[in-house]
Protein backbone atom coordinates (compact mmCIF):
# COMPACT_ATOMS: atom_id res chain seq x y z
CA UNK A 1 0.00 0.00 0.00
CA UNK A 2 3.13 2.34 0.45
CA UNK A 3 4.03 4.26 -3.00
CA UNK A 4 7.46 3.86 -4.06
CA UNK A 5 8.39 7.12 -3.82
CA UNK A 6 8.28 7.17 -0.03
CA UNK A 7 10.56 3.42 0.37
CA UNK A 8 13.55 5.27 -1.13
CA UNK A 9 15.75 7.12 1.71
CA UNK A 10 13.88 9.70 4.48
CA UNK A 11 13.83 13.37 3.49
CA UNK A 12 11.41 15.74 4.55
CA UNK A 13 9.18 15.58 1.60
CA UNK A 14 9.60 11.72 2.28
CA UNK A 15 8.39 12.21 5.91
CA UNK A 16 5.67 14.67 4.75
CA UNK A 17 4.20 11.59 2.44
CA UNK A 18 4.83 9.07 4.66
CA UNK A 19 2.36 10.94 7.29
CA UNK A 20 0.06 11.16 4.02
CA UNK A 21 0.51 7.13 3.71
CA UNK A 22 -0.36 6.66 7.25
CA UNK A 23 -3.21 8.89 7.76
CA UNK A 24 -4.62 6.80 4.42
CA UNK A 25 -4.26 3.82 5.68
CA UNK A 26 -5.94 4.76 9.02
CA UNK A 27 -8.85 5.59 6.69
CA UNK A 28 -9.23 2.75 4.78
CA UNK A 29 -8.95 0.63 8.19
CA UNK A 30 -11.68 2.82 9.64
CA UNK A 31 -9.39 3.93 12.40
CA UNK A 32 -9.14 0.48 13.57
CA UNK A 33 -6.45 -0.17 15.71
CA UNK A 34 -3.44 -1.65 13.86
CA UNK A 35 -1.13 -4.47 15.65
CA UNK A 36 2.56 -3.50 16.07
CA UNK A 37 4.99 -5.98 16.93
CA UNK A 38 7.45 -4.53 19.55
CA UNK A 39 10.62 -5.99 19.41
CA UNK A 40 12.96 -7.90 16.76
CA UNK A 41 12.20 -11.57 15.99
CA UNK A 42 14.79 -14.00 15.73
CA UNK A 43 15.01 -16.85 13.55
CA UNK A 44 14.44 -19.95 15.73
CA UNK A 45 18.19 -21.06 15.09
CA UNK A 46 18.14 -25.19 16.00
CA UNK A 47 15.07 -25.84 15.81
CA UNK A 48 15.24 -27.86 12.81
CA UNK A 49 16.18 -31.22 14.61
CA UNK A 50 13.60 -31.01 17.44
CA UNK A 51 10.95 -30.43 14.11
CA UNK A 52 12.32 -33.54 12.50
CA UNK A 53 11.82 -35.14 15.72
CA UNK A 54 8.55 -34.03 15.99
CA UNK A 55 7.60 -34.94 12.07
CA UNK A 56 8.89 -38.42 12.66
CA UNK A 57 6.88 -38.88 15.88
CA UNK A 58 3.56 -37.42 14.05
CA UNK A 59 3.84 -39.76 11.07
CA UNK A 60 4.19 -42.35 13.26
CA UNK A 61 1.56 -41.56 15.53
CA UNK A 62 -0.82 -40.35 12.31
CA UNK A 63 -0.28 -43.36 9.83
CA UNK A 64 1.93 -45.82 12.00
CA UNK A 65 4.88 -45.65 9.99
CA UNK A 66 8.40 -45.42 10.93
CA UNK A 67 10.22 -42.52 9.40
CA UNK A 68 13.85 -41.66 9.42
CA UNK A 69 14.80 -37.98 10.26
CA UNK A 70 17.19 -38.29 7.07
CA UNK A 71 14.26 -39.64 5.31
CA UNK A 72 12.17 -36.11 6.99
CA UNK A 73 15.31 -34.01 5.81
CA UNK A 74 15.62 -35.14 2.05
CA UNK A 75 11.98 -34.90 1.43
CA UNK A 76 12.24 -31.27 3.24
CA UNK A 77 15.18 -30.73 0.60
CA UNK A 78 12.71 -32.22 -1.98
CA UNK A 79 9.95 -29.50 -1.17
CA UNK A 80 12.02 -26.54 -1.02
CA UNK A 81 13.53 -26.71 -4.38
CA UNK A 82 10.14 -27.66 -5.74
CA UNK A 83 8.70 -24.52 -4.23
CA UNK A 84 12.00 -22.47 -5.46
CA UNK A 85 11.41 -23.91 -9.16
CA UNK A 86 7.49 -22.77 -9.04
CA UNK A 87 8.38 -19.37 -7.80
CA UNK A 88 10.60 -18.62 -10.34
CA UNK A 89 8.36 -19.95 -13.21
CA UNK A 90 5.22 -18.05 -11.36
CA UNK A 91 7.26 -14.58 -11.64
CA UNK A 92 8.73 -14.55 -15.38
Amino acid sequence: MIPVKPRGKPSRVTKQTLADVHESIDDIMGNKSRYVIGGKLKRPYGARPQLIKEVCSWLHERWGRKVSPSQVRESWKAYNELRRDFLKSTQS
